[in-house]
């Protein structure tokens, strides 16, 4: 199987391409239109910023579709990219609060965060993941606890993982994000704080498996 890779190409209002570096900030920019596309999930991202004009809007999304299953050969590096994306996703910053959106975004963002090298300019290569490593129960139920404690106030949240082992739960006053250290429950940076019934109801379901 050959390795998955992504480009990502910024697109202006007659429909132009340039190829830019991989860069997380092109799919957060307001004033970006940017195609990215994705080998590892086998989807073309793209992203319309809150301040790109309805030219580029309108141009952005013929283009995209043209590419669907054939992929793009970059000028630069010569490599062929994202022949197996058979899926296009649009995510518009005008509609980020909604929670579908959020959470199609944090998908194509955590493309940023995964091991890759460069393979030319503009093209990266993602790296084969290392064997898992066996998780303790322990870790696993500890973070069960915790979600269930926090939907005893909050019934409908967002759950998500990271490949870090930070989770984070999107609820009405914010995002939840916490990590399991040496058997303990750890906030991590960008989190909120845990409110008095959370912490309640944490502690007395812990009691009860003790």
């Amino acid at each position: 199987m050959s390795p998955a890779r992504a480009i990502l190409l910024e697109v202006g209002g007659m429909g132009m391409i340039r190829e830019i570096l991989f860069k997380q900030n092109y799919i957060q920019d307001p004033r970006r239109a940017t195609i990215l596309f994705d080998e590892l999930n086998g989807i073309i991202w793209v992203w319309l910023g809150t301040d790109v004009n309805l030219k580029t809007r309108k141009a952005i999304l013929p283009v995209a579709e043209k590419m669907l299953s054939t992929g793009y050969k970059s000028k630069m590096d010569g490599i062929l990219v994202g022949q197996n994306c058979s899926q296009l996703i649009t995510i518009d910053q005008r509609n980020i609060a909604d929670p579908g959106v959020q959470q199609r975004h944090q998908t194509a963002l955590n493309l940023f965060n995964m091991n890759y090298v460069q393979d030319g300019r503009f093209v990266v290569q993602f790296e084969a993941s290392p064997a898992k490593t066996r998780v303790d129960p322990r870790t696993t139920a500890l973070a069960g606890i915790m979600i269930a404690s926090i939907l005893e106030s909050s019934p409908e949240v967002f759950v998500g993982k990271t490949s870090q082992g930070i989770y984070s739960i999107d609820i009405g006053q914010g995002t939840i994000k916490f990590q399991i250290r040496d058997g303990n429950i750890q906030l991590v940076q960008g989190s909120i704080g845990l409110n008095d019934q959370i912490q309640r109801a944490f502690q007395e379901n812990i009691k009860t498996l003790k």
